[in-house]
């Protein structure tokens, strides 16, 4: 007849017994693995695929990929937030650590493949915003000079016309004269024009009315704007203004070559990610290969303090207790003692041992 005790039961009494808790007896492992919750039992499963997957050729490009989507995350939503751009060599630091990458030259060298990701990312989020740009009016600060632009978008030497108008509040003011400032954006340098804009026919029932226009060509993929006008021998600006009343030029016309904007983002693109993403990225390293070193130089100083204290105590006369030969115990001889090296009878008044040169005290 059985006992009625379950394997449950047995597997609780082993573990809780003195015996069983001192030998390490689990006599039902099965049972064991069972009462595992699923959290450790998924923990223990992750850990396992993340090392075997580790050890696999597409770990650092999978690696790179993931830090790439939390890169554009992190331009596209958080682009704006202090120190946001820590985020994304950190996160890839951690991937790489995670995946057993240890050395510093292969931690930087991962890190520059990442960064080339990140700049045709970057590069083509820019092309994107540049080409997709919303269309504005100009306008000073006090809104009585307003300006626009057609067309805004433009192919290759593509003529486009400025069109501003000037509105008086005082009979007393005089319009003398109005510009309009085109920089064309290159890879090292810009293009600077200042145009003299033309004055339409100035109606005498609308004092108050000045109308001016220019049209210009440029070569540039990309542009800047923004009007000057003289009123009473004062220049007034207006662009695009912003909460604290300044003004600012205005982002066109653009090309709508797609890749003359990116040919002109990436330099943009590349040196963004140089300060924001490999600048920390290569400090993090720097700190891990100094701390490193600096372990290394202490273990270093360490071994060579103890070979030195080594050799000095190998130099010392030894302090050794005279044991009594036999021979003077005995009488035969006069008092001597044992040589602790290599037991030889050594004369009282002896400094070496005879036989081995050992040194005393």
């Amino acid at each position: 007849m059985g006992t009625g005790i379950d394997g449950e039961t047995q597997y609780l009494t082993a573990i809780t017994s003195p015996v069983g808790q001192k030998q390490g007896i689990y006599p039902n492992t099965k049972l064991r693995h069972e009462m595992e919750t699923p959290g450790e039992r998924f923990t223990k499963q992750l850990k396992k695929w993340l090392k075997d997957f580790s050890k696999t050729k597409f770990a650092i490009p999978t690696i790179i990929a993931l830090s790439c989507v939390v890169y554009y995350l992190v331009i596209i939503y958080m682009a704006l937030v202090c120190l946001a751009n820590l985020l994304t060599p950190l996160f890839l630091l951690l991937l790489l650590w995670l995946a057993g990458v240890r050395r510093v030259k292969k931690l930087l060298l991962i890190g520059v493949i990442a960064i080339v990701f990140y700049t045709l990312i970057l590069t083509g989020v820019i092309t994107n915003q540049v080409q997709h740009v919303e269309q504005i009016e100009a306008e000073s600060v006090d809104g009585s000079i307003t300006g626009t632009l057609d067309p805004w978008f433009i192919d290759k030497n593509e003529p486009f016309s400025f069109r501003l108008t000037v509105n008086l509040t005082d009979p007393n003011m005089v319009v003398n004269d109005a510009h309009v400032h085109v920089i064309g954006v290159g890879a090292f340098s810009a293009v600077e024009n200042n145009y003299t804009m033309t004055q339409e026919s100035h109606d005498n029932t609308t004092w108050n009315i000045y109308i001016f226009n220019y049209t210009a060509t440029t070569s540039k993929a990309v542009n800047v704007f923004k009007f000057w006008v003289d009123v009473n021998g004062t220049l007034v600006p207006a662009g695009e203004v912003d909460a604290n009343d300044k003004v600012h030029f205005i982002q066109a016309p653009v090309s709508k070559d797609s890749l003359a904007v990116a040919a002109l983002a990436s330099l943009s693109a590349v040196q963004i990610n140089l300060f924001n993403v490999l600048a920390p990225y290569g400090i993090i390293i720097a700190m891990i290969w100094w701390t490193r070193r600096a372990r290394r130089m202490r273990e270093r100083q360490v071994e060579k303090w103890q070979a030195e204290q080594a050799k000095e105590d190998a130099q010392k006369p030894k302090s050794v207790s005279k044991v009594p030969s036999l021979d003077a115990a005995m009488g035969k001889v006069e008092e001597g003692f044992v040589c602790s090296e290599c037991g030889a009878d050594v004369p009282a008044d002896a400094t070496v041992c005879p036989k081995c040169g050992e040194k005393f005290e």
